[in-house]
């Protein structure tokens, strides 16, 4: 699809520019319209080699990888460097391997961690989720990428790993599966996923805010108001858990506490 759009935007273009200088090459001399015309075709023959120019690359480089003999031992030399920590010399090496192995999700996923430790956290994170689709893949370099994308409010990725069944029970991954799924509007399965996370042993402000949230949703009032009591008094600062509390209290009606609460600095 992408290359017979490309042939239509080529073939529109050609005629615009067949149109708008017929009326030059029918007034030109005689002698001078061969080169014209020669000028022409190498005009539209540019303008195709430009949007093919990602085709021509991969294709022209992947013919380089073979006879250098380079697409046979890539991947292992890609995962040496990263084992070494040669973080840079393996940026510039894998950086044209992916554009002419797209389908190699292992590849990417090398790449991907590497961007990370490069510093490149989000970069590196996307790119490592995206190569998911080649397979599924569970350890910490998994646990490490959630643990970007969800900080980075990534939530669609992670509920997209929640249903492939992504280390479900993993105790971290329990936590961002649950937050996620809230933000997802999936509240019940976050509170399976948060109460899970919390019977685990996974603690702190943050969990507690969630399952108020996800308590608060069920209906489960009292509860709600305990959690979120204990993540406000655990983080004071967080303006997004007072409003939760705020608005808990009021939904039950406990409106002197909402204004001790509204009024406290």
């Amino acid at each position: 699809m992408q290359l017979f759009a490309k042939l239509i935007i080529l073939s529109v273009a050609g005629c615009g520019i067949f149109i708008a200088s017929r009326k030059y090459l029918m007034e030109s001399p005689l002698s001078t319209r061969p080169i014209i015309v020669l000028c022409l075709i190498s005009l539209l023959t540019a303008g195709f080699s430009y949007l093919q120019h990602e085709n021509l690359y991969r294709f022209y480089m992947g013919k380089y990888f073979e006879f250098t003999g380079e697409n046979k031992v890539y991947m292992d030399k890609s995962m040496k460097l990263y084992s070494e920590g040669k973080h840079k010399e393996l940026d510039e090496y894998i950086e044209p391997l992916i554009n002419v192995y797209p389908g190699n999700y292992k590849l990417k996923q090398i790449a991907g961690l590497n961007y990370i430790k490069l510093g490149r956290e989000i970069e590196g994170a996307e790119l490592f989720a995206s190569s998911l689709e080649g397979g599924l893949v569970e350890g910490k370099e998994l646990v490490l990428v959630a643990r970007i994308l969800f900080r980075n409010d990534h939530f669609g990725d992670m509920i997209s790993f929640y249903d492939r069944g992504l280390m479900i029970n993993d105790v971290n991954m329990a936590f961002y599966y649950g937050a996620s799924l809230y933000q997802g509007g999936r509240w019940k399965e976050a509170l399976e996923r948060l109460n899970y996370a919390y019977k685990a042993g996974y603690s702190g402000y943050e969990i507690d805010y969630y399952m108020g949230l996800s308590m608060e949703e069920s209906g489960d009032l009292s509860k709600a108001a305990f959690y979120m009591e204990r993540a406000y008094n655990a983080n004071r600062r967080e303006k997004n858990i007072k409003l939760a509390l705020l608005g808990i209290y009021r939904k039950a009606g406990r409106l002197k506490e909402a204004e001790v609460l509204f009024r406290a600095k």
